[in-house]
Formats: C-alpha cells, sequence, structure tokens
C-alpha cells in the first residue's frame, strides 16, 4: 500500500471514533437552572423563581431547628459546637461556642464526586507540618549541646 492509502485509512479511522465519541456524549445545558427545567418539563422562569424561593425557605426550617433533606444531594442542618481551647497567634485562646451549617452529603453524591473524569470546582493543597530547626529543644528533649546533669539515671 502507498502512503496515500494509509493517510486515507487514517483519517477514515479517526473519523470514526471521533463520531463515536461525539454521538457517546450528552450535550449539558449551559446553567444548573436550563438543566433543571429541562428535567421537569417547566419553562426556565418557573424554575428560577422556585430556586429563587429555596434559600430562605431553607432558612426558615433551619431557624425552626430541623434539618433539609434534599433527595440525592445532602442534608443540611445547623450543629452546636461546645466551647474549646485552640491556640491563635501561638496564644492559647478560649473559643467561644458557635452553630455552625453542616452539610452532609448522600452516599450517591460522594461516589459521583470520586468517578473517573469528575472535574473538581477547586483543588485544597493538603497541610504539611514542617519542623522549624531553628526553634529551641523542648524541656522533655534529650540535650542537644550538652549532657543532662540529673544524677542517678
Amino acid at each position: 500500500m502507498n502512503h496515500a492509502t494509509w493517510a486515507l485509512l487514517a483519517l477514515v479511522s479517526i473519523l470514526i471514533t471521533a463520531g463515536a465519541q461525539v454521538l457517546g456524549t450528552r450535550k449539558l445545558p449551559p446553567t444548573f437552572q436550563d438543566g433543571v427545567a429541562v428535567r421537569v418539563k417547566q419553562e426556565a422562569k418557573t424554575v428560577d423563581e422556585i430556586l429563587k424561593a429555596f434559600g430562605p425557605a431553607v432558612v426558615e426550617q433551619l431557624l425552626a431547628g430541623r434539618s433539609v433533606d434534599l433527595p440525592g444531594i445532602a442534608t443540611i442542618r445547623v450543629v452546636r459546637v461546645k466551647e474549646y481551647t485552640d491556640l491563635v497567634g501561638g496564644i492559647v485562646t478560649r473559643i467561644p461556642a458557635r452553630n455552625y451549617i453542616e452539610v452532609v452529603p448522600t452516599a450517591e453524591l460522594d461516589r459521583v464526586a470520586n468517578l473517573p473524569g469528575t472535574v473538581p470546582a477547586r483543588v485544597v493543597e493538603p497541610y504539611e507540618f514542617k519542623v522549624n530547626p531553628d526553634t529551641v529543644p523542648g524541656i522533655r528533649t534529650d540535650g542537644i549541646k550538652t549532657p543532662r546533669t540529673r544524677i542517678g539515671r
């Protein structure tokens, strides 16, 4: 076979592969509201009004002490963290009790987040504890420059 035939076969195989990939992927709606409107077969304006009313309705339920269950997504609830002590700027500080919003995802949503091909919205860098070599050793560590002076060891 000559080069022209090989090039033609390569082009046909590329087109077939690209065509299969295009047929296999679904076109996503441009916004979340449009995606919901397509699924529930409603106008985008109606869905937008519902979503705007969603936030205040969740706030009402949380203020009443209830949790909000979003089927297939998560459970939203208010949790109280009791008073505790923590280091703030190297000083031990008493942190007062405070309420936090807790969002507990469903197992299905957690599984989807870890599927191959899922694109994260943001990447969080891991925390690494790095020892500062310029700090003074603690009292209970072995002496570095001078041996221990205690007798009876």
